[in-house]
């Protein structure tokens, strides 16, 4: 398990569906290429509210997580999928 960077490509998956189903066309899939810090352990990606808004992603939750010795409230987002 460790930290790499690494060039990731986000799409809302809800669009990508959409597309998928003839709903939405394709050129309308909102996607972004980014660079970012992976950590091979997690199961679960964190993308800050300005991407997640960029992307058109839904606010699904709000939960309070460990910063540190801190906990911070933080929104969950869906759908989204990350792709190297």
């Amino acid at each position: 398990m460790g930290l790499t960077c690494a060039d990731i490509t986000l799409t809302n998956s809800g669009d990508a569906y959409m597309a998928k189903e003839g709903v939405l066309p394709g050129d309308k899939v909102c996607t972004m290429e980014v660079k970012a810090l992976v950590d091979s352990g997690e199961m679960t990606s964190i993308v800050n509210e300005t991407l997640a808004d960029q992307l058109g992603l839904k606010v699904e939750n709000r939960v309070s997580v460990a910063l540190g010795e801190r906990f911070r409230p933080v929104a969950l987002f869906w759908p989204v999928t990350a792709n190297t």
